[in-house]
């Protein structure tokens, strides 16, 4: 699926690689319920090295045209995650995706 097709043309060690996919459901109206402004990245490095470790690809997938569309911005952040503050300030490009059924984008999972 998704991971032969990001993946395709890239040189990787099948035993080190994989995916990994999760689900947001939010409800109309709920301001507790929006997902703030994040990196993707290994949680379980950053609790436990404190360092940033991202994703060659990250992916979002609509699976309706309901709720807000995805930033994404041209800001990589440190390795040390308590360094990523030094990432904020301006910035060159934001692309926008607004969510449409079955609409697929990747990017560089480096991106905020």
């Amino acid at each position: 699926g998704i991971f032969k097709e990001h993946a395709k043309h890239a040189a990787f060690d099948p035993a080190r690689s994989g995916v990994e996919w999760w689900v947001q459901v939010r409800r109309a109206g709920q301001r507790e319920e929006d997902i703030g402004m994040h990196w993707d990245k290994d949680e379980t490095l950053v609790d436990s090295q404190g360092l940033n470790v991202h994703p060659q690809v990250s992916t979002v997938t609509y699976l309706s045209d309901y709720g807000a569309p995805t930033i994404i911005v041209d800001k990589t952040p440190q390795v040390q995650y308590d360094e990523t503050a030094d990432s904020y300030g301006p910035v060159e490009e934001v692309w926008l995706s607004l969510p449409i059924p079955g609409k697929h984008i990747s990017f560089d999972g480096r991106l905020l």
